[in-house]
């Protein structure tokens, strides 16, 4: 990987911080190796901070929407874990260039499990519009389905959702 002259991650780490797509671009017309060198590590601040231009902005430049640190949090888990005011926008993004909705993560869940044991609807239905599988189980625990894992937590209005989904026969709503 190239590296990136000193302070230019710092400075790209704020511009990202304030969503800035046009100071983003000015700081790659100064630097050819930037956004990319480092792009994975720009990647998971615009997500977890939930930026939806400054990660739009990093995938229109040929950042890829992976993360893999081998910490249970793939891209779309850790959107999941970002702001909720951008969470849903963010996830569009992502499941737009084309982030495999049934990407497992911590504890064999999939994005699916974790919007339901948070009772997150919104990203469930984003989820599911996006032709995420109601019915995997995850491999540990409780070896549970989504439905099953939402009303371990007691989310009964997550498991009503994704209970409908799985009647209708279709991953959409």
């Amino acid at each position: 990987m190239t590296d990136l002259p000193e302070g230019v991650f710092e400075q790209a780490d704020g511009l990202i911080w304030e969503d800035d797509v046009s100071g983003l671009d000015a700081l790659a017309g100064s630097h050819a190796a930037f956004p990319l060198a480092h792009g994975e590590d720009l990647l998971e601040r615009a997500v977890g901070w939930g930026k939806p231009r400054a990660l739009g902005w990093l995938l229109s430049k040929g950042v890829p929407p992976v993360m893999d640190h081998g910490d249970g949090f793939p891209v779309l888990h850790a959107a999941l874990c970002g702001p909720k005011e951008t969470r849903v926008a963010i996830l569009r993004i992502l499941l737009d260039a084309g982030v495999d909705p049934n990407q497992r993560g911590m504890n064999d869940w999939t994005p699916l499990h974790r919007a339901a044991a948070e009772g997150d609807l919104a990203s469930l239905k984003v989820l599911l519009e996006a032709g995420a599988n109601p019915s995997l189980r995850t491999d540990i625990d409780h070896v549970a389905t989504p439905e099953e894992e939402a009303r371990f937590c007691n989310q009964a209005e997550a498991a009503d959702l994704l209970a409908r989904a799985l009647q209708a026969g279709s991953q959409t709503l």
